[in-house]
């Protein structure tokens, strides 16, 4: 069975914030494992 995390619980695991992960993914440095392509939720 495959675990999904959203993009906040990886936030305070990490200590990142939203925003950070959410720039990361933009300049290709920390992509999601996958997106919602309607919403583009990030998991």
């Amino acid at each position: 069975m495959e675990r999904r995390l959203g993009i906040g619980r990886v936030a305070r695991a990490s200590g990142l914030t939203v925003s950070a992960l959410r720039f990361y993914d933009g300049v290709g440095v920390l992509n999601p494992a996958s997106s919602d392509p309607h919403t583009s939720y990030r998991w």
